[in-house]
């Protein structure tokens, strides 16, 4: 038996760019989310992180939120 799934990608957030100073640009620069995330342990908490870049590819992590393990 053969299924057929139909996948609709949305975007749930509209706040996927943000206006911050680049390091490594020297200036403010817009930074758009590239949709990777990244999730970090340490001890008892586990951070996870949003990846944005910049047009020349440089890249910042914001934090998204913090779960603490018990």
């Amino acid at each position: 038996m053969k299924r057929t799934h139909h996948w609709k990608l949305t975007n749930v957030s509209d706040d996927n760019t943000t206006m911050r100073h680049c390091h490594n640009c020297g200036r403010k620069v817009i930074f758009v989310d590239s949709g990777k995330r990244r999730r970090n342990a340490n001890g008892k908490n586990i951070y996870e992180y949003a990846i944005y870049k910049c047009k020349k590819g440089h890249t910042w992590n914001r934090l998204l939120g913090i779960t603490k393990n018990k």
